[in-house]
């Protein structure tokens, strides 16, 4: 009886985690892909590593184009 009971319990718990590992990767899959990036679901947490952090330079060269575009408008506001 309690060996049934801790089956049980290892399926239900397997399954959450199997739940959880999917989700997260289309979690990540539509975040890169909103950032420009794309990456598939099935893609493993290495290339799902490497999708956010090319997301990320690649907002961060964005804000800093625009930094560069609002300096230039106040230096051309300021002659």
């Amino acid at each position: 009886m309690r060996l049934i009971l801790i089956l049980i319990v290892l399926a239900i718990v397997g399954w959450l985690a199997a739940t959880n590992l999917k989700t997260q990767g289309a979690a990540v899959s539509n975040a890169a892909r909103q950032a420009g990036v794309e990456v598939s679901q099935s893609a493993t947490p290495r290339e799902q590593v490497e999708a956010v952090g090319k997301a990320v330079e690649k907002i961060q060269a964005q804000e800093a184009e625009k930094r560069q575009q609002l300096l230039d408008q106040a230096e051309g506001g300021a002659k």
